[in-house]
């Protein structure tokens, strides 16, 4: 009630005092004129009941047709919230498989050669996992078809003259690029969008694009859910603002229309202002329906969404409740002035009889009455009331104004309104005297009154002038107090200076999380202006340093306990990225319903970057910048730790430099400073990234080593490390030789805790010098051994590379139904000048450990290749030769492109060459053999497998197999003339043989007995020494010179 009347009063003299004013002058006025006042009240009560009848009938439709198009709106922002995360996510899937495919190129085109079938079935197994698309498709910088998933490859194909190819080769930091619809050419004519990246060669220059194309049906597809009514749709824009995509697709907007663009101009004022999401209201240009359309961008992608809902849908069940609610109050409107016309009519019938004295007596008493009510109310108003008389003595005021000035209505009466009026408002007073008695109203008039205790007050007066029905005059006026009404001016004044003059940035938004005010401080942190800002999502500074669990996580806090408060980074309008302490929190109404976020934050860049350096500094070592002895201890413990849940090895080396101290007080600790910095980069450079290399002080370093799995590579990286450090440096002109002696102690052997893994190494390592330096030694003597004889074949292996010490033997094979040679197999020997013939047993397991299998396989590979290619060029009869393949090798992803490169180099026919396979490496990953061996039948690469029999073949996989040939090992060849079980077993290998057909060979045949056997089994080849044993070239020549040669079915 006290609002309703502050409301009143401000806008002059108030009804209620309109009223008070009437009764007091209607007492004692002849019953005639109060019979007619009352008449004319109660039409004008009649007219005012009606009028605010039909207002609150206005005010309840507006009210329901506002609520309806807030929640259409709501419901518009909802669907296109929906849509967008489904298409963010239906792009995002094709980005991931874009990178994913341009990744594995780049990684194949490093190793300098691209596997065409590997990466045809990396595209395949990509496409899989895009439904919906017209499938992948890699083009070259010239435009043509590199790779397609489904293999077309024509004239048609060629893209040179397609925007989206030209952007993407003129522009090397082009990022993913969506197209506008295009008429596909493979794709039967269908409307098209392609979504396409550029692929680049190492040096930056264009090497091509990887694209897919997406028909646009597809691209707001399973939209049947979505509420849009009758006439609502779901549209798709491109960054060109070109139609992609329109659900559903209805006349006149048909599929027809895709690639046009829109014509709104709120839509482009939004696509051109980088808006992350609006709401507008506009009628189409096609059908001329009005709709709420809901704006949205879907970032990080170049494309729009608008979802679109007509007034005529939603608003229908409002515009049936207007008609039926509209109907029923003009019903009671009428029925309401009829019936007070008759009323009317009736009372005045009924009170014709009454003497006039009744009736005066009777009003009197009803003005009394409502006189008594208004009174109360007078004296209980929020606001100062008061009577004055035109001399300015005080007549009457009510308890708000008493209080005001604190003084009691006797003493009040006793003074007037000069006497507490300061003087400097005196000539004001008496101009508004002036205007009064002109206008007969005045104010609203700011001063100050002096209150009884001697301070000063500030009111606002307004008031009129009244003549009583005695015929005096006087000044009514009500007075508002402005003291509490300037605290909030100054404190509002307060928060404004605050939030223009702070060093922290504020930012306010919506409950939309569009911007709506932001601070100079914003500006000068972010470098976005104000203009820049509004309206924007504060995604407009989002960094990419945090993945998307990091803002769903603030989010969902921020909505669930309403406030953040963190660190996080930002990035500049310039693209620099800086960390920010920041709170954010949501502002709610009464009904818990949030309006507004509000933002602060501070840029820490400078700061963080201190402790960051103040943290390096106190774990790290000044001069090297390695970690010092607390971080290192700190590294081996939680190294130890997880080497003890995970049952694994870790190594700590104790690394003293020799002959330094002779160079530091030689050359000068200048030189000796330099001196250490290149020996730490050395010892980076020999260590594993995932390794700890620390300085503790002078020449000693410790180097922790995890995850190890043996002391054999542990004893690699030492030897590799007095290697690095035995090495010359040069340092300011000095060529400086000096080296180092490292002790190793390995966890759990040695020690479980960090100080007795570092006095057990220490020890180690003087070990290593009492032994003469420039070596190393482990903790555990026995491992010394095993370690030097280990690493001493394998510098050894390394050697033979280099020197060519490696040399091919050949064994025949022999055509046990003819007696002729159908081929033979090659087979390494190493002719070591230290060691003499090594046979393959005693190099090859040291090879695998080491890795230099791949290389001796990759000779072994070329060797073969030229001596077929010489044999054929000195006219000799075509030799099939087998050769040994390691597991290492067979699932090197690149051996067949590798094997397919030889070949073409020495014009040699496939099936001459043989590849030879151990049961255990086929059986260890079937499907993956499976795959393996079918690019190797692709290229009618013949393949047999070794030693069959010995592992675990299931007979499932072996059906699968794609092999040629069966070699029965000799473990079951020996003696199977003469041991039932080996006969068994070999007639058993030979009925598996036939049932696939497959060839089959006997190897170590030694016997006539074992190769009569062989014959009656049905085996058809043999190798052994029965006939000849691996033999050097020459020998092998001049073996096969006296033997019939038979060819073989190469299949």
């Amino acid at each position: 009630m006290g609002e309703f009347f502050v409301i009143r009063m401000r806008n002059g003299l108030p009804l209620l005092m309109a009223e008070w004013l009437m009764a007091r002058t209607d007492i004692g006025q002849p019953a005639a004129s109060t019979e007619q006042r009352i008449v004319r009240r109660l039409v004008a009560g009649v007219v005012l009941a009606n009028i605010l009848l039909g207002v609150i009938c206005i005010f309840e439709l507006y009210r329901d047709w506002a609520k309806s198009n807030a929640q259409a709106q709501d419901k518009a922002q909802a669907i296109a919230r929906a849509v967008e995360e489904k298409a963010r996510g239906f792009i995002e899937k094709i980005d991931l498989a874009l990178l994913s495919l341009e990744d594995e190129m780049a990684r194949q085109e490093a190793q300098g050669f691209i596997d065409r079938a590997a990466m045809q079935t990396f595209i395949a197994r990509l496409d899989t996992r895009l439904p919906g698309t017209l499938g992948i498709r890699v083009h070259d910088s010239s435009a043509m078809v590199q790779f397609a998933v489904n293999g077309i490859v024509n004239d048609h194909a060629n893209v040179r003259d397609r925007d989206y190819f030209q952007t993407l080769r003129d522009d090397p930091k082009a990022g993913l690029i969506i197209s506008a619809p295009l008429v596909g050419r493979i794709s039967g004519g269908r409307w098209v969008v392609v979504v396409a990246r550029r692929r680049s060669h190492p040096d930056g220059s264009f090497a091509g694009t990887i694209h897919v194309a997406v028909p646009v049906e597809n691209l707001l597809n399973d939209m049947s859910d979505a509420d849009l009514g009758r006439h609502g749709f779901i549209s798709l824009y491109n960054e060109d603002q070109a139609l992609l995509r329109r659900f559903p697709e209805v006349a006149p907007v048909a599929v027809t229309a895709v690639g046009r663009a829109n014509r709104s101009q709120q839509f482009h004022a939004l696509a051109d202002s980088g808006a992350d999401a609006a709401v507008y209201q506009t009628a189409s240009y096609v059908d001329g329906i009005l709709r709420v359309i809901a704006f949205r961008t879907i970032s990080p992608f170049p494309l729009y969404l608008t979802v679109g809902l007509a007034h005529q849908d939603f608003l229908a069940e409002w515009e049936n409740e207007a008609v039926e609610f509209g109907g029923l109050t003009g019903g009671i409107l009428l029925l309401s002035t009829v019936g007070s016309i008759i009323g009317f009519h009736c009372w005045k019938r009924r009170h014709a009889a009454f003497s006039n004295s009744e009736t005066l007596d009777d009003s009197e008493m009803s003005l009394r009455l409502r006189e008594a009510r208004l009174r109360s109310m007078f004296e209980f108003l929020p606001l100062g009331l008061v009577r004055t008389g035109e001399d300015g003595r005080f007549l009457e005021a009510n308890h708000a104004f008493l209080k005001m000035l604190g003084y009691s209505m006797d003493e009040l009466s006793a003074l007037t309104n000069w006497d507490i009026t300061p003087e400097r408002h005196r000539h004001d007073d008496a101009m508004l005297m002036a205007e009064l008695r002109l206008k007969r109203r005045y104010g609203p008039y700011d001063k100050d009154y002096v209150r009884k205790d001697g301070r000063s007050v500030a009111v606002r007066l307004s008031g009129t002038l009244i003549t009583e029905s005695s015929g005096e005059t006087s000044i009514w006026s009500i007075v508002e107090d402005l003291g509490e009404h300037r605290l909030q001016e100054a404190r509002n004044l307060l928060s404004a200076s605050v939030f223009d003059n702070t060093i922290e940035a504020i930012v306010v938004t919506d409950a939309e999380a569009r911007i709506i005010s932001v601070n100079p401080a914003f500006g000068d942190i972010t470098g976005f202006s104000v203009e820049e800002a509004l309206g924007r999502n504060p995604r407009l500074i989002k960094s990419d340093r945090h993945d998307t669990n990091f803002y769903k996580d603030l989010w969902d806090q921020l909505l669930t306990e309403g406030k953040w408060q963190g660190q996080i980074w930002n990035r500049r309008k310039d693209g620099e990225a800086f960390l920010a302490s920041q709170t954010i929190s949501s502002i709610r109404d009464t009904h818990g319903n949030i309006t507004h976020f509000v933002s602060i934050f501070i840029d820490i860049t400078d700061l963080h970057h201190k402790d960051a350096l103040l943290r390096h500094q106190a774990y790290h070592d000044a001069l090297t910048g390695l970690p010092n002895r607390l971080l290192l201890q700190d590294r081996l413990g939680h190294a130890i730790e997880v080497g003890r849940r995970t049952s694994e090895d870790v190594a700590v080396m104790f690394i003293d430099l020799d002959r330094f101290k002779i160079v530091n007080d030689s050359l000068g600790h200048d030189v000796g400073d330099m001196l250490l910095m290149e020996i730490a980069e050395r010892l980076q450079n020999c260590l594993r990234r995932s390794d700890t290399v620390a300085r503790l002080g002078g020449d000693e370093f410790v180097a922790v080593l995890s995850n190890v799995n043996s002391a054999m590579e542990v004893a690699e990286i030492a030897e590799k490390i007095v290697e690095c450090m035995s090495q010359t440096m040069v340092v300011k002109g000095h060529q400086l030789a000096i080296g180092a002696s490292v002790g190793i102690a390995m966890f759990p052997q040695d020690g479980t805790d960090v100080t007795t893994l570092m006095k057990d190494a220490d020890a180690a390592m003087y070990r290593a010098k009492k032994s003469g330096r420039g070596t190393f030694r482990f903790f555990n003597a026995s491992l010394d051994g095993a370690a030097s004889a280990r690493l001493s074949l394998e510098i050894a292996l390394r050697r033979a590379l280099e020197r060519e010490e490696f040399e091919l033997y050949y064994q025949p094979k022999i055509d046990l139904r003819s007696g002729a040679c159908s081929g033979a197999e090659a087979l390494i020997r190493w002719n070591s000048p230290e060691r003499g013939l090594v046979l393959p047993g005693q190099f090859i397991p040291s090879a695998e450990e080491s890795g230099l299998i791949a290389n001796i396989g990759a000779w072994v590979l070329e060797q073969a290749c030229r001596q077929l290619a010489a044999w054929r060029d000195s006219g000799r009869t075509a030799l099939q030769l087998s050769v040994n393949v390691s597991a290492r090798q067979f699932i090197d992803q690149s051996l067949c492109d590798r094997l397919t490169h030889l070949l073409d180099r020495y014009h040699i026919d496939p099936a001459l060459l043989e590849l030879e396979l151990t049961e255990s490496t086929v059986m260890a990953e079937p499907d993956l053999a499976i795959k393996q061996l079918l690019k190797l039948r692709w290229n009618n690469t013949p393949v047999s497998v070794d030693d069959f029999g010995t592992g675990y073949s299931s007979l499932s996989y072996l059906k699968r197999l794609p092999i040629h040939t069966i070699k029965i090992d000799q473990s079951f060849v020996h003696h199977v003339d003469s041991e039932t079980d080996n006969a068994a077993i070999v007639a058993a290998i030979v009925g598996i043989a036939r049932a696939l057909d497959m060839r089959i060979i006997a190897e170590g045949v030694e016997t006539e007995g074992e190769e009569r056997h062989l014959i009656e089994a049905g085996c058809s080849l043999a190798q052994g020494f029965r006939y000849a044993a691996p033999l050097p070239l020459d020998r092998f020549e001049l073996w096969l010179a006296n033997q019939p040669m038979a060819f073989p079915n190469l299949r």
